[in-house]
């Protein structure tokens, strides 16, 4: 799925969620964070059809993230802890029943922004998951995280970051700031313009990436 280009040599940089079916993003406001995700979600809506994908958005700050890959996709646009606290139960058992068998039916991405905001020390509405997480390419679950620097030392010790850490989920760092390392390893700290960062795979290499982005789609 494409998320941008190569810095300085415009070739294209993709994620395989075939491969890796999760995904961690790190960046500061204004980095391309949001805008890293919206491109994730236009290629959900451009490689597969609804009845082959369907995306859970958890969107907080309403930024309308939900809008970039459109009604038909979407199985539901979260915006309170409530909502999603409802729904995580639901999608459990739905995918536990994926387990050992043939199944039929769409994937799921779960693309979540701000997830310090959702997950805190009293309230961890998808520690449900914890156990497809490993399943993950089997059940055809994808998990896509994203949060703010200052919170990565924290969510180091999220139940659900750090499975998708321990899993070897590919990384995005936007910005990369000292922070990264609790996440995606030792990082060098460089500050880069808005949209630029390192995508850093399993093996903990690091590709120079310049996000998709248009000025007026950068958060």
């Amino acid at each position: 799925m494409p998320l941008g280009v190569t810095r300085g040599r415009n070739d294209p940089v993709h994620v395989d969620f075939s491969a890796d079916p999760h995904l961690l993003v790190l960046g500061a406001e204004g980095t391309g964070k949001t805008t890293a995700l919206r491109t994730v979600l236009r290629g959900i809506a451009r490689q597969y059809t609804p009845d082959q994908a369907r995306v859970l958005c958890v969107d907080y700050r309403r930024s309308w993230l939900n809008a970039a890959c459109g009604p038909d996709h979407l199985l539901d646009h979260v915006r309170a802890p409530q909502q999603l606290s409802a729904l995580v139960p639901d999608v459990h058992a739905a995918l536990s029943r994926r387990q050992g068998r043939q199944w039929a039916g769409p994937e799921l991405f779960v693309v979540i922004d701000d997830y310090d905001l959702v997950a805190t020390p009293s309230n961890q509405p998808l520690a449900p998951l914890l156990d497809l997480l490993p399943l993950a390419g089997e059940i055809g679950l994808r998990v896509v995280l994203a949060l703010r620097p200052g919170q990565g030392r924290l969510l180091a010790h999220d139940p659900v970051a750090r499975a998708l850490r321990d899993l070897s989920a590919p990384g995005l760092a936007l910005g990369v700031s000292l922070d990264a390392g609790a996440l995606f390893g030792a990082l060098s700290a460089s500050a880069l313009p808005p949209g630029q960062g390192l995508l850093v795979s399993a093996q903990g290499e690091g590709r120079p990436v310049q996000v998709d982005w248009t000025s007026h789609d950068l958060a």
